[in-house]
């Protein structure tokens, strides 16, 4: 799934063998990306811009990493209705998405997704127009006009990272590794393909709005059955 591919940031040269021989959703964007727009909820935010003279330096340390110099970071701290807490947006001036409608989409995720997130970060892009995403020490990378499946994606590698104090992704834990070997099928062709990390972010997300929406049965009833 392009729009998922954090791959396009970090490629890989192998490709895992597929965990099963059935896949639920094969590109789980195409079934979901509009339903979840349509379903989620937009939150009231405001958008002020950083003081001017400094960067935080997550930010001018990753766009520095994506060919960005000081001198074009744009950051802006977004606050949002349903959260005290604020979010540091940066965005690099070359950067085809501007910081409100990233804001927008980020915003449409639940508070708790987005607490498991230091800081978005829009990058250019890579590839014209493609719609691709990486995680990022805490932080969340975009580059271009990316759904809220994306974000959400991301998102899930920074639970999967966080599962433990010891480090240890949960996808690599025995009990993840034994439920996915018994299985009958993945959620995609891309966390069939790519490996259990993938498979288990891109479960995260159905998991995610069907137990927030029952969007699952909505969006392909007969593949649940």
């Amino acid at each position: 799934m392009k729009q998922f591919a954090a791959a396009l940031f970090i490629a890989s040269s192998t490709v895992a063998q597929p965990f099963h021989t059935m896949v639920a959703y094969p590109d789980i964007g195409t079934y979901s990306n509009q339903p979840i727009q349509d379903a989620s909820v937009w939150v009231p935010h405001t958008v002020v811009q950083w003081p001017t003279g400094s960067l935080p330096i997550s930010c001018a340390v990753l766009m520095a990493s994506r060919g960005c110099q000081p001198s074009q970071v744009q950051v802006c701290i977004v606050t949002y209705q349903d959260c005290d807490r604020p979010w540091v947006f940066c965005r690099c001036e070359n950067a085809p998405v501007h910081i409100g409608r990233s804001a927008d989409i980020f915003g449409r995720m639940p508070v708790h997704m987005r607490s498991m997130v230091r800081r978005p970060m829009i990058v250019p892009n890579p590839n014209g127009n493609c719609c691709c995403a990486a995680p990022d020490d805490g932080d969340i990378m975009v580059a271009g006009d990316c759904p809220i499946p994306t974000y959400a994606h991301e998102v899930g590698h920074l639970i999967d990272n966080r599962a433990d104090v010891f480090g240890q992704d949960y996808s690599s834990k025995p009990a993840f590794i034994y439920a996915l070997a018994t299985d009958t099928c993945s959620i995609s062709n891309y966390g069939n393909t790519v490996g259990r990390h993938e498979e288990f972010v891109e479960m995260s997300i159905a998991v995610l709005y069907n137990i927030n929406t029952g969007l699952l049965t909505a969006v392909a009833p007969t593949w649940l059955d």
